[in-house]
C-alpha cells in the first residue's frame, strides 16, 4: 500500500526535500541538504527550475523493479543501508494536486548515500519548456500515476540514471530505451537482474561495472529479442546524421556512443547518450537535438551546465563523434525487412525514373530535401483520410484522392516506409511496403503517382510547453 508522509504539497526547496528524505533514510537533514545541493538538485534543473515555482508531494514507499534488482545483485552484499522500495516525488506548478499543473515525477533509491539516489525521471512533456523556448518535438508514451485518489495521465519519456556500480551509462541508456519501446510498441523490457547473464563476450569482473562494449550491448539486445541495428562512424561523423533523423521522425530513440573529455580525470571517456527528439525555432527553423544524458557528463562537457536533458546542435554533437570509435544503436521494427540503406536507394531510383526534379524545376519549386521515416499504417491512414492537405495547384485532386482511397482500403503491413520529397511549397509523398526482400523485382511502391501535399506527416508530439 502506497503511503504519503505529507498530504499537503510543499514548495520545492532543497531544505524541504531534505527533511522528508532524511526521515526515510534516518540521516541528519543538514547533511542530506548539502548532498542534495551538490548531487541531486543540479541534475533536475529542467523540471525543478526555481523560476517555475514548483511544489512537490512526497511518496515514501513505491515499488520499482530496477532498484529491487540492483539490491539483489549487488547492494545486499555491501555495507550501505538500503530499503526495497524507492521514494517518489511528484511535481506540480501549483500547491494542489491538479493534472493540468503536473510537471512529472522522479524516483530516489532508498540508500544512505544521496549521490547514488536518483533513479528514474519522468518529465511531463506537455508542461515543460526547453531552455531556449523553441517548440519541442519529442517521442513519448502515456504514463499513469495515482496520487491521493486521483489518476493522472501524462506524456513522458523515461530517463534511468546510473549508480556507477551496477549501472553505467550503457546499461542506463539501454534500460531507458527498452522501457520506452516496451510501453510504446510492446517490445520486451530489459531487467537489471538478467543483464549480466545476457552476454558472454569479453566478460570481466561484474561489480563495479566497467560499462559495456558495443558487441556486449548487441548481445544483450539479442538476448531480449529487441531488434536493434548499429551503424559505425567510419570516416565522417556526418555519416550518422541520416540514421538519427529517420529514427527520430519515426519516433524511435537512438543510443549514440561518443568520446568526451572528462574534466575531472583529464582523460577521454566513451559515453552513451540518448537522442529522443528535437527542438525547432519557429522563425528560423533552426534545429537542435534533444539529448538525454543519464550522468550529465556530455551536457557538462558540451554546454557547461548540469542536467539530464539538453537541446544541442548537430555541430556540437558531431565534435564528440570519433571515426572508428563512435557507434549508433537504433531499433528497427520486426517485419521491416528493407533497411534504411536500401530504401534510400529505392526512393532515389524512383525520383530519377519519374523525373521529379525536372517536374519541380518547371514549377519553379526545386527539390530541397528528402524525408524518410517508418510509420504505423493506422497513423498513415489517419493522416491520409483526415489530415492531409492536397496541393491542387500542382496535382490533379481527383487522381490523388483515388490513390489515397486505394491505400486506405488496402490491407497493409503494420509498418510502412514513408517518403516526402520536399520543396519550399509542397511535399511529394510515396509509400513503400517493407516486407519484401531488398533485392525484390516486385514493385514495393504503393502509389503509382506522387500524392502532393502542402503539409507533412508528423509522428513526434509537438510539445508547446505551456504550464
Amino acid at each position: 500500500m502506497t503511503a504519503y508522509n505529507d498530504k499537503i504539497l510543499r514548495e520545492l526547496k532543497v531544505e524541504n526535500l531534505a527533511d522528508v528524505i532524511a526521515d526515510v533514510i534516518n540521516d541528519d537533514p543538514k547533511r542530506v541538504e548539502e548532498d542534495i545541493r551538490s548531487f541531486l538538485y543540479p541534475r533536475l534543473d529542467f523540471i525543478c527550475d526555481p523560476a517555475n515555482h514548483i511544489f512537490f508531494l512526497f511518496e515514501d514507499s513505491y515499488i520499482e523493479t530496477e532498484w529491487k534488482d540492483m539490491i539483489s545483485v549487488h547492494y545486499i552484499n555491501t555495507s550501505y543501508n538500503v530499503k526495497n522500495a524507492v521514494m517518489r516525488v511528484h511535481l506540480f506548478f501549483s500547491d494542489t494536486v491538479d493534472e493540468k499543473k503536473y510537471a512529472g515525477c522522479f524516483t530516489l533509491r532508498t540508500i544512505d548515500d544521496v549521490r547514488f539516489m536518483l533513479s528514474y525521471i519522468w518529465p511531463n512533456w506537455k508542461r515543460l519548456i526547453t531552455g531556449d523556448g523553441s517548440d519541442t518535438y519529442v517521442m513519448t508514451y502515456k504514463k499513469k500515476v495515482h496520487i491521493l485518489g486521483q489518476e493522472i495521465e501524462f506524456d513522458t519519456y523515461p530517463l534511468f540514471a546510473q549508480d556507477n556500480a551496477v549501472i553505467k551509462c550503457a546499461q542506463a541508456g539501454m534500460i531507458s530505451m527498452s522501457s520506452y519501446l516496451h510501453e510504446k510498441y510492446g517490445y520486451n523490457k530489459l531487467r537489471v537482474l538478467k543483464i549480466n547473464e545476457a552476454y558472454s563476450t569479453g566478460k570481466t569482473r561484474v561489480f563495479p561495472s566497467k560499462g559495456l562494449t558495443p558487441p556486449q550491448m548487441m548481445e544483450i539486445f539479442n538476448y531480449y529479442d529487441i531488434p536493434v541495428e548499429s551503424q559505425i562512424c567510419y570516416e565522417d561523423p556526418q555519416e550518422l546524421k541520416p540514421y538519427i533523423d529517420f529514427c527520430l521522425e519515426s519516433s524511435l530513440p537512438v543510443l549514440l556512443s561518443i568520446i568526451v573529455d572528462n574534466t575531472n580525470t583529464k582523460k577521454e571517456e566513451r559515453h552513451i547518450i540518448q537522442i529522443i527528439g528535437h527542438t525547432l525555432e519557429t522563425d528560423t527553423y533552426k534545429k537542435k537535438y534533444l539529448v538525454y544524458d543519464d550522468s550529465g557528463l556530455f551536457i557538462r562537457n558540451s554546454a557547461g551546465k548540469d542536467g539530464f536533458v539538453y537541446p544541442e546542435s548537430w555541430e556540437n554533437i558531431k565534435k564528440k563523434i570519433k571515426p572508428k570509435k563512435s557507434i549508433l544503436f537504433y531499433p528497427i521494427h520486426e517485419k521491416v525487412y528493407i533497411s534504411f540503406d536500401d530504401i534510400q536507394v529505392f526512393f532515389a531510383d524512383l525520383r530519377k525514373r519519374l523525373k521529379l526534379e525536372d517536374l519541380l524545376e518547371k514549377a519553379n519549386d526545386p527539390l530541397i530535401d528528402t524525408r524518410i521515416l517508418i510509420v504505423d499504417n493506422v497513423v498513415l491512414k489517419d493522416f491520409l483520410k483526415n489530415r492531409i492537405q492536397l496541393d491542387v495547384n500542382m496535382g490533379d485532386k481527383e487522381s490523388m484522392q483515388e490513390e489515397i482511397n486505394d491505400i486506405i482500403n488496402k490491407s497493409l503491413p503494420h509498418y510502412l516506409w514513408y517518403c516526402e520529397f520536399q520543396t519550399a511549397q509542397r511535399n511529394l509523398i510515396f509509400i513503400a511496403d517493407p516486407t519484401y526482400n531488398n533485392k525484390t523485382t516486385k514493385n514495393i511502391i504503393l502509389n503509382k503517382n506522387p500524392i502532393i501535399s502542402t503539409n507533412v506527416l508528423g509522428i513526434l508530439r509537438k510539445q508547446i510547453g505551456k504550464k
